[in-house]
């Protein structure tokens, strides 16, 4: 990577850590503040935007705070990263991040979990199935059932429009 990204990440980290700062002391680090950092797919070197190739239509997703499930680093290789020949591939340049379980999801899932997070409705057009895996809810909490059915309602519901529309 060049020098001018590496300039870049450094200043996007800067700027997300002064708006976690400011925000965890606005409401007096209560603990109720959930963090997702996200940003537009990359270009290829030709100046390619979505073509199809994996630089060109991954897309970063981070999460932490509240709600959300925590992962930790291991000694050896983390689950998702294992398998070279996995579509996507975890990229070489990962460094130390392949010791972290890597959860993808597809772009769909973002609104669905961003309103389980604010505790708000599915959004009533979703199509994105909830990835339970990023929220921080034991397997026996009787939450995990309810919102399985909320979005299988949703995504019901969805089908049958679209049946309508046949």
């Amino acid at each position: 990577a060049s020098q001018q990204y590496k300039d870049n990440l450094r200043s996007v980290d800067e700027g997300v850590k002064k708006v976690e700062q400011l925000l965890d002391n606005f409401f007096h680090r209560d603990g109720k503040t959930a963090y997702l950092f996200t940003s537009d797919h990359g270009m290829s070197n030709k100046g390619s935007h979505g073509d199809g190739e994996a630089e060109c239509t991954q897309t970063p997703l981070v999460m932490w705070g509240a709600g959300v499930s925590r992962t930790s680093a291991r000694k050896s290789v983390a689950p998702g990263h294992e398998d070279k020949h996995a579509n996507p591939k975890t990229p070489e340049a990962w460094g130390k991040l392949k010791y972290v379980e890597r959860k993808d999801l597809q772009q769909a899932q973002i609104a669905p979990l961003i309103s389980v997070l604010i505790g708000a409705q599915l959004p009533r057009n979703s199509i994105g199935i909830l990835p339970l895996q990023y929220l921080d809810l034991s397997p026996q909490d009787p939450r995990r059932l309810l919102l399985l059915l909320a979005n299988a309602k949703v995504m019901h519901a969805q089908l049958k429009r679209k049946e309508e529309e046949k």
